[in-house]
């Protein structure tokens, strides 16, 4: 078998490269000499086989050959026109594998062969190269034949150059197909295809798994090997790879390659689960009570799944509801019935469809499988096929961080060719070795994998982003529902509401062009999107549809109203909002019956804790804190005390904290037996351990320890005495640790449970308590103030806990004992605290019935009488303030939908113990809705409402915004020299130096008296008046009004400070703007001088200086902004702040442009901004907080380098421009249709509110997932089966109904509009919509949708409508749209809303102009044509002027490597695989163990091998007489005796003892008495007969033949 041909074709590499090379095997070689391989040059088997065959034996096999190739010809030309359209073959006419068992046996028989079909290459020797082996030879051009097969190792195997690896699963455009059913039905939707397209190895082996599952289910199975179930039941009902060779061969399959087969999974879930009726639900009735098995499906005998790196199948029989089918038949003869003889009457005929044929695998059946056992299912299908659960999963947050389909369709691609790639690798190298180990001769059928998409082998397939999103938007399609009822839960007392008119530009594409023109979104106090829709103009009128199903909602689910909108106009949007939110209203009416005191100096009249009542006593060392332990022990009245601790700050050389000190001082106030207030500070800095008394104190579970952040407080102490009792579990879990901020939340004092003690004492006991030393440094050594300000801590924490206990607690079920009858109780909800995120439902009073009746056409358990049971109880619904909370158990009669508050009414329901608190009053009182009927579609319906409001953002600035940061403002530099609306840019950097001088020229522009005027403006009113200068006259603003004129308003609509600030635009470049807006900024937002005198005092202990600190404050604000409150002043203050601004900075002059800072439109805005800060839009509300205190991922306080608690400001609309700026950056560039982005912004919205949740909600559990409906599961069962709550704090969403209210793609139309469509609707008929075209429709509840102008049909129907149009309805687009729906068809023309057919006039009117334009220049372009065609060059003529044009040529290929740039090494190592020529390739086969034959028996591994006595069929030979010789010893037991020569001569180890020596040594059979070894034929054959010693070492005998015989002597 030497290499008789001089070229190697190494396509043997995995397909992925793409390429074919060839190799010249020439004398000078350095790789192969002779056209031999080393090793094999002098083989002596191989020249033993080349001179063994003859020349008869030769001309045979060659004429063998040409009869297979002729053979082979034939079929390739049958393959062609059969695999037309299979696409990906590795060579045409390569027959399968499982096709090619005969080709072992000639395989076995051909020297030169690989596969039955490939003659040997001994032909083609006279092949060109393309690649010399010799160092010093150049690479030489040639091309290969595809037709010409490779040659390896003297065995032709035809290979094709790999093709290219691409995602080849796509969704087709087949708008026929109900995307709802995946059941075929007989394959009527499948699309003809010509011939019968071949199974590939995976689809026979599914196939014939299919019908084997036949068999095995049938009920008759005594006489059935249920070898498939058995494996199935055991394997948790996959069939993995690993064992499809086995099960291949059980079926009865052709041998393949392991790597073409793949897992299959099999769902039936009726024989999987015996235990309940598992059998699939009807998706009509939604019953399995009819249903039954309907036999396996013969055309589509298993689905495809793509998986992360391998795809699989999954297989399912169909099933069939008998009683819907009974029903279907029914109506469908009455329809035929009524409508018989009627044909010259064209009637709509509408029956109504029922699927009562369905596959196991059917989406609507899954999640109807008792004990959730649908959800073992492993995949998400389509109708063509489907991915697996885990891919899905990595779609949804990899989508949301801006991952593209196309780009995640790339990266499965990637992963699966990866894996492609490393089974041919690995299929290759068991070639080579079977190569390598093989004895001359083949004995397996070795090709290549082949393609990665060859439908007959690998058959690989991965789906295209278009596929993807198919996946992602009917996914997401399944879960919206309880996405928007996850928003709808969420309550909101403030709502800051922004308009961004950039997403609108990306998402939300018809055919390349914006359906949208802004994306209004409302955020809640804890920047949870609570509000979020699209609007197609400017006009406020589009807001009504929109708030008043937020309005509706917020009633039906029982929340409190909103008392607080933010928004970019307050006067323009004012008016809007109170006409729809009644909260808005009474809140406003409030402040205007306000009576607001005359504004006095900050801190003026601050009512503070008086410590002067305190009883405090200060214990230093052991002893003496033990004896105060004790006596508080005796003379303490009750079990609470409040506990506090203080500690120092450690830090480092530039001042910066690098953590905290030992704890100092422990303080603990009690109530004694007079009721007074105790309170002990023990210092315990410089103790190792804590004393006894004090340590059993702490870990006394009766005593409760009360204070703001106690637990923490615990933990310090536990952690730094090494206190195992407290170490050993988490403070705040300990029941007897009560930290104030929770429980007050829970009493409804506020509605954030991370507030200060400072807040607590001021809402319970109407007090403020001095926090000014909290920073200070805390020694042995007390001062007067510092032994205040811890005894008020402790004693304080006290009296806020007992104020607090006074109130009852909301969050608290009732329990056994006081579910008694005649209690009034509350319905909450079943789970979570009812404080979270809702309130109440109802209220009413327990009732005592036995026996209950369900009210008419409602069902309890499915029964109309129930009897009552342990934790049930009935209650009389008094009020109702959530109608739509669900009640649990609760169905309709005839349906099985979800019944609610607002369905039963006030009357007597059953409801849960879990259901039910204590009743409180005046809790969250609101008034019913106007109207409880509601429905499920989730779609909020046009507005009946007509009014006249101005546009948004007529006056407001809609760019990019800036966070609540309070910087310097960068705005970009327009055309005319003053920044616009949308511009934006980065501003240019000063030093220090340059701004403290505008700054203090700033100071220099306000003399004394002007100062001293302001001020008694501002806090000396009554002083000012008659005839008194009036203040800071300016020539570009109005006159002031009359200082004690001016009133202290608030508004409940506020306006964003920082667009306010903006509002005035100035030039980029002008020397003041940097100091004007810092004024400015200064001017509008007051620090708590407080806060920061105690943050200045501790940066300068850490050793900064006054200007560090004032160059910190003005250039790196945000060390204060995160630490120090900030507040807008009344508009007594604030006005004469920002006036004072406007004049000194308005008429400043740039040295270089000799231009003012202001010019006349800035003068007018400035103005403007004025009026409404007299109006109250911009001060801050008495009773609203802005700033809250930021947790960390454990629910800490977050505090800085300084010591000081981090805390988070909503002020302004920053939170809700941040959101729509994300949106922004992550899907700027998806352009995508209305279906893919309403999904995306669904889920980008529910990530969104749990991040915030978890951020911003005391309590909020962190789940590490969004799937947030399983959490509500979990939380159902747990309780059901445990009687615990494994969140606390976590509300259902899926315990309240769905409402009318939707998001994203709502309907804005009015009412008229939506009459005048559907009436043109059933003019048309039935229309044929697209998805998308769908989607919009359901979205705004009409039979057609609202679609921009697409296409050259809606143009000329525009110039129709144009030329038909009455002059006096020009510029009425409302009337416009109406009119425009005679033109619509359904097909090409659509309806417009007004915004359209504005937008489309205006683009109409300007292209007429252009057209015009063109006219009347249309003899100047003839004569540039005419002037361009006579300079125009010849044609190449050889002059330079000529102009030469070249034809366009293909790229080049990647070229080969010049023989220098050969690699030096024999291999590399790369991702842990060798590339090149493995050295340990080389080594020697380990030669096999050889297998002799015995000469007397022939036969292999015969007993007789290790002696000819011990081979059975010569035992069997022996005389009669020679028996004894090896007979068994007797049976009874003798003494052993032994040989003593054999016992000297005999090799050590092995026992011989022939024993015949024992008593004479010239008798031993085996060895002579010197030492010798006898013969042993002779000894066998003739025992009593001389040793001839020839025997010994030889197979010869002198005496004997080999079978006994006497040799005859000569």
């Amino acid at each position: 078998m030497g290499w008789r041909g001089q070229c190697i074709i190494l396509s043997f590499l995995p397909p992925i490269y793409h390429s074919t090379r060839i190799i010249n095997l020439d004398k000078s070689s350095s790789i192969m000499s002779q056209g031999r391989p080393k090793g094999r040059k002098d083989n002596p088997a191989n020249k033993r086989i080349k001179r063994r065959e003859s020349e008869s034996q030769k001309n045979a096999r060659l004429q063998k050959m040409s009869e297979t190739r002729k053979k082979n010809n034939a079929s390739k030309a049958a393959a062609k026109s059969k695999s037309a359209n299979t696409g990906s073959m590795i060579g045409d006419g390569v027959p399968n594998t499982r096709d090619k068992a005969a080709a072992k046996s000639n395989s076995a028989n051909s020297s030169g062969m690989i596969g039955e079909n490939e003659p040997n290459n001994q032909d083609k020797t006279n092949q060109p190269a393309s690649r010399c082996t010799n160092n010093n030879a150049k690479p030489k051009d040639s091309t290969v034949d595809d037709a010409d097969p490779v040659v390896i190792d003297s065995e032709a195997v035809e290979v094709r150059p790999a093709r290219n690896v691409i995602a080849d699963l796509d969704l087709e455009d087949d708008d026929d197909i109900p995307h709802s059913c995946d059941d075929y039905e007989e394959d009527k939707h499948a699309k003809s295809t010509k011939g019968v397209e071949e199974l590939g190895v995976q689809q026979e082996y599914v196939k014939a798994i299919q019908l084997r599952l036949r068999e095995e289910v049938k009920q008759n199975t005594e006489t059935t090997d249920l070898y498939l179930m058995n494996h199935l039941k055991n394997n948790n009902w996959w069939i993995r790879k690993v064992n499809a060779p086995y099960f291949a061969k059980k079926l009865g399959l052709t041998k393949a390659y392991a790597a073409y087969y793949r897992d299959v999974y099999v769902w039936l879930p009726d024989i999987r689960w015996t235990d309940v009726n598992c059998k699939p639900c009807c998706p009509t009735c939604k019953s399995n009570d009819n249903v039954g098995s309907n036999g396996f499906h013969d055309t589509h005998p298993g689905r495809l799944v793509v998986g992360l790196e391998e795809n699989y199948n999954v297989i399912t029989r169909r099933y069939c509801c008998y009683q819907c089918k009974a029903k279907s038949k029914e109506v469908k003869s009455v329809v035929d019935q009524a409508f018989e003889g009627n044909d010259d009457v064209t009637v709509e005929k509408t029956v109504d469809k029922y699927q009562y044929n369905f596959m196991g695998w059917n989406k609507t059946a899954l999640p109807l499988f008792p004990f959730g056992r649908g959800a073992e299912f492993p995949a998400i299908l389509t109708w063509k096929a489907g991915v697996d659960k885990t891919v899905n999963a990595m779609m949804r947050p990899l989508f949301d961080k801006g991952l593209k389909p196309e780009s995640f369709s790339n990266t499965l691609l990637e992963l699966h060719a990866a894996k492609f790639a490393m089974l041919s690798v690995r299929h290759e190298y068991e070639i080579k070795a079977k190569r390598k180990n093989r004895l001359g001769f083949v004995t397996d059928n070795m090709e290549p994998l082949g393609d990665f998409a060859d439908k007959s082998r690998y058959a690989g397939s991965v789906p295209t982003g278009r596929y993807l999103m198919h996946v992602y938007v009917s996914f997401h399609a399944s879960i919206r529902p309880f996405l928007e009822r996850e928003v709808k839960k969420r309550d909101m007392d403030v709502l800051m509401v922004d308009v961004s008119y950039k997403e609108a530009k990306t998402l939300y594409q018809y055919h390349g062009k914006s359906v949208f023109r802004g994306l209004v979104t409302g955020l809640n106090q804890y920047g949870e999107v609570r509000l979020q829709f699209h609007i197609y103009t400017d006009s406020h009128e589009q807001m009504l549809t929109a708030l008043e199903a937020f309005e509706k909602t917020r009633l039906l689910l029982g929340f409190g109203g909103v008392s607080h909108i933010i928004g970019d106009n307050p006067k323009k949007e004012a008016s809007l909002y109170m006409s729809v939110m009644p909260s808005v209203r009474e809140q406003q009416a409030k402040y205007d019956s306000l009576k607001v005191p005359a504004v006095r100096d900050p801190l003026t009249g601050t009512k503070y804790y008086d410590p002067k009542n305190l009883l405090i006593k200060v214990a230093h060392g052991s002893a003496e804190m033990n004896r105060c332990v004790a006596a508080m022990r005796q003379e303490m009245k009750g079990k609470a005390i409040g506990l506090d601790a203080e500690w120092n700050r450690n830090l480092n050389s530039l001042g910066i904290q690098t953590g905290n000190s030992k704890l100092k001082w422990i303080q603990i106030a009690y109530r004694n037996e007079s009721n007074a207030l105790q309170v002990l500070l023990f210092w315990v800095g410089d103790l190792k351990a804590l004393p006894n008394n004090l340590r059993s104190l702490l870990c006394d579970a009766s005593i409760q320890f009360v204070g703001n952040k106690v637990s923490g407080d615990l933990k310090k102490i536990g952690q730094d005495f090494k206190i195992e009792p407290m170490n050993a579990e988490q403070q705040k879990n300990r029941k007897n640790v009560i930290n104030l901020g929770m429980h007050a939340r829970v009493r409804g004092v506020i509605s954030n449970a991370n507030v200060s003690l400072d807040k607590l004492a001021q809402l319970t006991l109407g007090l403020s308590l001095d926090k000014s030393l909290q920073t200070s440094t805390w020694t042995k050594t007390l001062t007067d103030d510092q032994k205040m300000y811890a005894a008020i801590d402790a004693a304080a924490s006290l009296e806020v806990y007992e104020k607090l206990e006074q109130m009852k607690d909301l969050s608290k079920r009732l329990c056994e004992d006081d579910a008694v009858i005649g209690t009034v109780v509350d319905l909450v909800p079943s789970n979570g605290n009812p404080m979270s995120m809702a309130t109440r439902a109802a209220s009413g009073k327990i009732v005592g019935v036995k026996e209950y009746l369900c009210p008419v056409g409602y069902n309890y358990n499915n029964q109309r009488y129930v009897k009552m049971g342990k934790r049930t109880y009935v209650v009389k619904i008094n009020k109702i303030h959530a109608p739509g909370l669900v009640i649990p158990r609760y169905r309709y009669k005839n349906r099985k939908s979800t019944v609610t508050l607002a369905d039963l009414g006030e009357t007597e329901i059953v409801v849960p113990l879990e259901m039910l608190s204590e009743h409180v009053e005046g809790l969250h009182e609101m008034n019913r809705p106007p109207s409880t009927n509601h429905t499920d579609s989730n779609v909020t319906s046009p507005s009946t409402k007509t009014v006249c409001l101005p546009a948004v953002g007529a006056a407001t600035d809609h760019a990019t915004r800036r966070s609540d940061r309070g910087q310097i403002p960068r705005r970009r530099l327009p055309i005319d020299g003053y920044d616009t609306d949308e511009d934006f840019v980065e501003e240019e950097k000063s030093d220090w130096q340059e701004l403290e001088e505008e700054i203090d020229n700033f100071k220099k522009g306000l003399n004394q008296e002007d100062i001293e005027l302001l001020r008694a403006a501002i806090y000396e009113s009554a002083e000012t008046g008659n005839g008194a200068k009036v203040p800071l006259q300016c020539d570009g603003l109005d006159d002031p009004p009359a200082p004690e004129l001016i009133q202290d308003k608030y508004s409940a609509v506020l306006g964003d400070v920082f667009h306010a600030m903006d509002r005035t635009k100035v030039p980029v470049k002008h020397e003041a703007k940097k100091s004007y807006f810092v004024a400015l900024r200064e001017a509008f937002l007051i620090w708590n001088p407080t806060k920061m005198a105690e943050l200045e005092k501790s940066m300068r202990e850490s050793g900064m200086t006054d200007e560090e600190i004032k160059e910190k404050k003005y250039f790196n604000a945000r060390l204060f902004r995160e630490c120090v409150e900030r507040t807008v002043p009344s508009p007594k203050i604030l006005y004469w702040r920002v006036r004072a601004v406007y004049a000194i900075y308005g008429n400043r002059i740039d040295s270089k442009t000799n231009q003012p800072l202001f010019n006349k439109a800035s003068w007018l805005k400035a103005n403007n901004l004025l009026k409404e800060i007299l109006c109250g839009y911009y001060s801050d509300p008495p009773d609203l907080d802005f700033y809250t205190k930021k947790l960390g991922r454990r629910g800490e306080v977050i505090t800085n380098e300084y010591g000081f608690d981090v805390i988070e400001c909503f002020r302004g609309t920053n939170r809700t421009e941040a959101f729509h700026k994300n949106l922004t950056v992550t899907f700027g560039r998806w352009h995508v249709g209305i279906q893919m982005s309403d999904a995306l912004l669904g889920e980008r919205r529910h990530r969104h509110n749990l991040k915030c949740s978890q951020k911003r909600r005391l309590g909020y559990p962190i789940l590490g997932h969004a799937d947030t409906w399983a959490v509500d599961q979990l939380q159902n069962l747990v309780r059901e089966n445990h009687g615990i709550q494994i969140y606390p704090h976590w509300s259902n969403a899926s315990d309240y109904t769905s409402t009318d209210e939707s998001f994203d793609t709502i309907a804005l139309h009015t009412q008229t509009l939506h009459n005048v469509l559907e009436q043109r609707s059933r003019e048309i008929g039935p229309v044929k919509l697209t998805r998308e075209q769908s989607h919009i429709s359901k979205a705004m509840n009409t039979s057609l949708p609202f679609l921009p102008f697409v296409g050259k049909e809606e143009c000329m129907a525009y110039a129709k409508f144009v030329l038909e149009r009455d002059e006096a309805d020009v510029g009425d687009y409302d009337k416009a749209a109406e009119v425009w729906m005679k033109y619509v068809d359904g097909n090409k023309i659509w309806p417009k809303l007004p915004s359209h057919m504005r937008t489309h006039d205006e683009t109409w009117s300007r292209n007429r102009r252009i057209k015009e334009s063109e006219e009347k220049a249309r003899d100047g372009r003839k004569t540039l044509d005419e002037l361009n065609a006579t300079i125009t060059p010849a044609t190449n003529d050889g002059n330079t002027n000529t102009a030469v044009w070249k034809e366009a040529k293909l790229p080049s290929p990647m070229p080969e490597p010049p023989s220098q740039a050969w690699r030096k090494v024999p291999f590399l190592i790369v991702g842990g695989i060798v590339v090149g020529d493995n050295p340990s390739d080389n080594n020697k086969p380990i030669p096999a163990k050889r297998k002799n034959r015995h000469k007397f028996c022939g036969m292999i591994g015969c007993p007789g091998l290790g002696g000819i006595i011990h081979c059975p069929k010569y035992i069997a030979s022996l005389p009669k007489k020679d028996d004894s010789l090896i007979t068994k010893a007797p049976a009874k037991k003798r003494r052993k005796r032994h040989c003593k020569v054999c016992k000297d001569h005999g090799p050590k180890g092995l026992d011989l003892n022939c024993v015949s020596g024992s008593s004479d040594q010239t008798k031993c059979k085996f060895f002579l008495i010197g030492g010798g070894r006898k013969c042993k034929f002779c000894q066998r054959y003739g025992p009593n007969g001389p040793d001839c010693g020839a025997g010994v070492n030889q197979t010869v005998c002198k005496r004997f033949e080999l079978y006994g015989a006497p040799k005859v002597q000569s």
